[in-house]
């Protein structure tokens, strides 16, 4: 993979970032709708000549049949493995930039605010906000 190919990547969380909670039953066969924000910004980013991928710890069939169902092949271009991922990478796929309803940003100067807001429980995905 080339690193303007990774530069062009965007790789999204599946529950509650793409998937709402609502309906979903934990790690089963019934996610939630699609959250319609983030269908929207990710198809800003499609038209804008990006790669979309999901990379989730749930089921990668339940996530393809999840696409299907809500119409949404031509947005999502790959999930859990990218087809342009270097051989001997390990799976996290290579991209520009990663959205998950749980991500903490390090900008290398801030682990220590990182580390005490999971310590302290300040840390809070947001949906419990």
């Amino acid at each position: 993979m080339s690193t303007e190919k990774s530069k062009m990547t965007v790789v999204v969380d599946f529950d509650a970032t793409l998937a709402n909670y609502d309906n979903w039953d934990k790690h089963g066969e019934n996610p939630g709708d699609p959250r319609e924000d983030v269908v929207q910004g990710l198809q800003r980013l499609k038209d804008a000549g990006w790669i979309i991928g999901i990379h989730s710890t749930r089921n990668t069939e339940v996530i393809k049949e999840w696409i299907i169902k809500h119409n949404l092949s031509e947005l999502i271009d790959f999930v859990n493995d990218n087809p342009d991922q270097p051989e001997g990478c390990s799976s996290k796929p290579i991209a520009f930039a990663y959205i998950d309803d749980r991500g903490i940003r390090y900008d290398g100067t801030n682990m220590n605010k990182v580390v005490d807001s999971i310590l302290d429980g300040t840390m809070e995905p947001w949906y419990k906000e």
